[in-house]
């Protein structure tokens, strides 16, 4: 069976001690990682490219959810 999907594999299939969490965006997925109690952005998933050039949305970055 293969699974299309845009969503990550390790939120379909988590792991006990996974170190990500996902936040639900507009049009995808934020994966940030929790680093000195901030949560950093670490990846973002979204089929609109106008998410890949939003400033709120630059990898490594303090990651705050925004609506």
């Amino acid at each position: 069976m293969i699974l299309h999907s845009i969503v990550p594999p390790r939120m379909i299939f988590p792991s006990k001690e996974s170190p990500y969490e996902y936040y639900r965006l507009r049009h995808g997925f934020a994966e940030c990682t929790k680093e000195d109690g901030r949560t950093v952005l670490s990846r973002i998933d979204s089929t609109d490219p106008a998410d890949y050039l939003n400033p709120n949305y630059k990898i490594g970055s303090d990651f705050y959810l925004k609506q």
